[in-house]
């Protein structure tokens, strides 16, 4: 039966990766770039109703929790990791152990989700909607990872199809920018996994997107993410996974 949202690797080698803000400084600057910014002025407002205590359920949660301490980053990020580099060693029923302790973990310390607007519209059926604030946030420096244009170009029209509310064209879109994306699948294009588990979600293949949003969590895109500021989209994908796998037992269920 298909569940839905309502009802990190240890970091791989470091790859040097060419980042959005390293890139708006080269030769692809003028079209792609104006392109995000004018189709971040459709987005909606980040409405104030996604705070920590909605979107993890936890009522100690505070109203608004911008960042995590160093040492509870560190070990989120460490728990993260270690069920990405099982995954990628065949070991799945242990990655799914550690991510289900990330969950916990994540819920108990309220942590920070910089997407999260975007995917409180995606639960409540606004897909097209959630794309416009998705694309709102990584214009506003939440950056996508890449190693270059060819990877870049198909992902950014797959945000522009899914925010027309196209979604079949936006999942054609997301899997063309994968492909394009490192051969280094352990540092990979990670938003484009979480973008294609979106995309398909808003279509109803739930089972997919649960995967998308699995290898989500094997990708560790840029050198040295952070967490609230490093515009990463794994505290979405994590929440997303364990949504679907029931690991929150007293979310409310009209969130």
């Amino acid at each position: 039966m298909q569940k839905t949202l309502n009802g990190r690797c240890k970091r791989g080698p470091k790859v040097k990766t060419v980042t959005f803000l390293a890139l708006k400084r080269t030769t692809f600057r003028s079209r792609p770039f104006q392109l995000l910014a004018a189709l971040s002025a459709l987005a909606l407002p980040i409405g104030a109703s996604a705070t920590p205590t909605a979107l993890w359920g936890n009522p100690s949660c505070p109203a608004h929790n911008a960042s995590l301490a160093v040492s509870q980053e560190h070990k989120l990020d460490d728990l993260i990791g270690s069920g990405g580099s099982l995954e990628t060693v065949g070991k799945p029923a242990e990655a799914q152990s550690a991510w289900r302790e990330a969950f916990a973990f994540a819920r108990s310390v309220c942590a920070p989700i910089p997407l999260a607007a975007g995917d409180q519209l995606l639960q409540h059926g606004r897909a097209n909607q959630a794309f416009g604030v998705y694309l709102q946030a990584f214009s506003a420096g939440l950056s996508p990872t890449y190693s270059d244009y060819d990877a870049f170009d198909p992902w950014l029209k797959g945000m522009q199809a899914g925010a027309r509310g196209d979604m079949s064209a936006a999942e054609q879109l997301f899997r063309k920018a994968i492909k394009a994306a490192p051969v280094d699948r352990t540092n990979g294009f990670p938003e484009a996994h979480f973008m294609l588990g979106v995309a398909l979600y808003a279509q109803g293949s739930n089972d997919q997107a649960l995967r998308e949003w699995r290898a989500t969590l094997t990708r560790s895109g840029p050198p040295q993410p952070d967490w609230v500021e490093g515009g990463t989209v794994w505290p979405s994908a994590l929440r997303f996974y364990g949504l679907f796998q029931g690991w929150d037992k007293t979310r409310d269920p009209n969130f």
